[in-house]
């Protein structure tokens, strides 16, 4: 990828992020439920976000089921 395309693309992201954050927090920081168990959210957030790489390396090193055709 080139230089002034990466740039664009991050400068783009970034505005995104600046946007979508704020915004979020106005939206779930009215929600009580999630005020009172904002600890328990954090790391149900960071198990989400492992389960592709632990889904990834589990069909890695299972052997994948073929169908015989007859």
């Amino acid at each position: 990828m080139s230089y002034p395309r990466s740039m664009t693309f991050g400068s783009v992201i970034s505005l995104l992020w600046l946007t979508i954050c704020p915004g979020a927090d106005e939206l779930f920081g009215k929600i009580d439920f999630l005020k009172e168990h904002f600890k328990l959210l954090i790391p149900a957030v960071i198990s989400l976000s492992f389960l592709p790489i632990i889904i990834s390396a589990l069909q890695q090193t299972t052997p994948q089921l073929t169908l015989e055709q007859s």
